[in-house]
């Protein structure tokens, strides 16, 4: 799959970064591997190519207006550790009546 504005192929990149941190990880220099704003189908791809079994974690945005069901039930099901961030730019949620109280 490739970005049509640079013609590059993102699944391979990112298989080629997760093989170079398994082998950081294989080597003792690091303790787990973990992904940022993965979708489902990202997750799907990296147990395809994946000698190391799941990342550790994966950090996703996860708010009142965004709960990410989806992904943290695949997370659940894969023993992937879900942790939600809140962009900060949203300082309208913070003014919400079910968040502030």
């Amino acid at each position: 799959v490739s970005t049509q504005s640079t013609g590059v192929d993102m699944r391979a990149v990112r298989a080629g970064t997760w093989r170079a941190l398994e082998e950081l990880l294989k080597s003792g220099q690091l303790r787990g591997i973990g992904v940022s704003n993965y979708t489902v189908s990202h997750l799907t791809e990296l147990l395809e190519y994946s000698t190391t079994g799941p990342p550790s974690v994966l950090q996703s945005e996860y708010h009142p207006r965004c709960h990410q069901a989806v992904v943290r039930e695949f997370c659940e099901k894969h023993d992937i550790q879900f942790m939600g961030y809140t962009p900060l730019g949203r300082q309208d949620l913070y003014n919400k009546p079910i968040v502030r109280d």
